[in-house]
């Protein structure tokens, strides 16, 4: 099979990034620095995961992948993530802590794409991959670098599996039919859950779909033919979108009307 390569644009929302959370409407559009997957078979029998901007390079063996996805349920691999799914996938990964890095949150999120997207073909067994991925986008700035890495991995695997087909080649470039971005979607955000544990589903649509989207309780209206100049300073501190989101439902708790109202 010749190699896979995918890209997905990071996004920003311009406003709206707490009030979707409660199913309020946000407005996001996307941003030109992508993040790269390049999806290479091999005759190793292994899986290797290579992202160096978060220093992953590891292999896991294909017998000990099959292994792993028998403790797993069609139904539980076709659905969100669970807690005791997470708790599985970690134990595989040898991650004690309950506060996980960056570095192994993004191992999580790798392998459960690999197996979960993979699983759909297991009667011909788990592929021998190379998976490269390189992101252009700061981490934990606002800018869904991880709901890029989710949206082009999930895309990648499903290209190499049959499950979406080739992209149609236009001159401004390649596309996928709305049915396959919807496929693509529904595995990035699943993808998001790992990584931020109840996402509204913002980020990953506006990183498949790319443009500029209207986005209220899972429902996305897409925004055409709007041109806005912008600036988009990072102050190089990083913060964990799943942290503040913990931190506004906190205080939502404690005013709930105030700040209810101050969402809508």
């Amino acid at each position: 099979m010749d190699p896979i390569t995918v890209s997905a644009p990071g996004k920003l929302i311009l406003f709206g990034e707490h009030a979707v959370v409660y199913r309020k409407m946000a407005i996001s559009c996307s941003v030109d620095n992508r993040t790269f997957v390049r999806l290479t078979s091999t005759e190793n029998n292994t899986v290797n995961i290579v992202m160096s901007v978060l220093d992953i390079n590891q292999k896991w063996p294909i017998e000990s992948l099959q292994n792993l996805l028998q403790e797993f349920t069609e139904a539980e691999l076709n659905d969100k993530p669970t807690a005791v799914m997470e708790k599985k996938l970690k134990y595989f990964l040898n991650i004690k802590s309950e506060i996980l890095t960056k570095k192994e949150l993004a191992q999580v999120l790798l392998l459960f794409l690999y197996l979960g997207i993979c699983k759909q073909n297991a009667d011909n067994g788990l592929p021998s991959l190379k998976i490269q991925c390189t992101t252009y986008l700061p981490l934990c700035s606002g800018l869904g670098s991880s709901a890029s890495v989710s949206v082009s991995v999930s895309a990648a695997l499903l290209q190499q599996q049959g499950l979406i087909s080739f992209p149609s080649i236009e001159d401004s470039g390649a596309y996928w039919s709305d049915e396959d971005l919807e496929k693509i979607n529904k595995w990035a955000f699943r993808g998001e859950c790992i990584m931020h544990g109840n996402p509204s589903g913002i980020d990953n649509t506006v990183c498949t779909f790319g443009g500029m989207i209207a986005y209220e309780n899972g429902k996305t209206e897409r925004l055409h033919d709007l041109q806005l100049n912008g600036l988009i300073v990072n102050s190089k501190k990083e913060r964990s979108t799943k942290k503040m989101v913990e931190k506004v439902k906190s205080k939502i708790a404690q005013v709930s009307s105030q700040l209810t109202a101050s969402l809508s």
